[in-house]
């Protein structure tokens, strides 16, 4: 199976934060100086200590995320970038968000898409990867405006971005063709079930004729067991 490619997207950087406070700064520094040594337990702790500095502060809610996301918890991963997202950041912070929010969803639905062979665990996991998806494009169009503002060439705009949304649809896709699959084998089992009902109906007065003309009382009870098993 292709497996998710992490991109730079998710490295730490505070530039063009709004936290004026030089403590809050150095904290955050620190924070990031953790992440890089994959310390992420005290990454995390130090950058929930800067939000109770400044609640407010989007580049602390996307440190948090990507923290949470290196750790494999993508359901709060996803929650901290939300609340990073709400907070209305700069563009160039904004698609990094989205990129990274992308990226949870696409990690969420990977693993309840290998977690399941149950189609009705396995049917929302498509919504799941299309999150993603919006995610991702929400990002490209914010990659594009940049690159348009600044005189980038837009067609190499956001590659890993591309890279990402392209293995997730592949993920879709190999979803839907396994609900399909489980669909047509609940179809036959369903099917064999109905065929031995079937033979059992038609072969039921048989065996009565059959297991009932009995000349002992020993014979009889055995050949009534023997029917009830059908």
């Amino acid at each position: 199976m292709i497996r998710f490619f992490i991109a730079a997207a998710l490295s730490i950087c505070i530039a063009g934060s709004a936290a004026a406070d030089e403590d809050l700064s150095a904290l955050v520094n620190s924070g990031n100086t953790a992440f890089e040594r994959m310390d992420y337990d005290k990454a995390l702790s130090i950058y929930e200590d800067g939000l109770k500095a400044a609640p407010k502060e989007p580049v602390l809610f996307y440190n948090k995320a990507n923290v949470l996301f290196r750790m494999e918890k993508f359901d709060e991963a996803h929650e901290a970038y939300k609340a990073a997202m709400d907070l209305k950041p700069p563009a160039v912070l904004l698609k990094n968000i989205y990129f990274n929010a992308g990226n949870a969803w696409f990690r969420m639905a990977e693993n309840k898409a290998e977690a399941s062979e149950k189609i009705e665990d396995l049917k929302p996991v498509l919504q799941t990867y299309e999150n993603a998806f919006d995610m991702y494009r929400k990002s490209l169009e914010l990659e594009r405006k940049i690159g348009i503002s600044q005189g980038y060439d837009i067609r190499k705009a956001g590659a890993p971005i591309r890279q990402n949304w392209a293995l997730a649809r592949e993920g879709w896709t190999r979803l839907w063709e396994k609900i399909r699959k489980l669909e047509k084998r609940d179809l036959k089992l369903e099917d064999g079930i109905g065929q031995i009902l079937e033979a059992q109906k038609t072969l039921l007065p048989k065996l009565e004729t059959i297991y009932l003309t009995s000349f002992s009382e020993d014979a009889l009870k055995f050949n009534l067991k023997t029917l009830a098993q059908f």
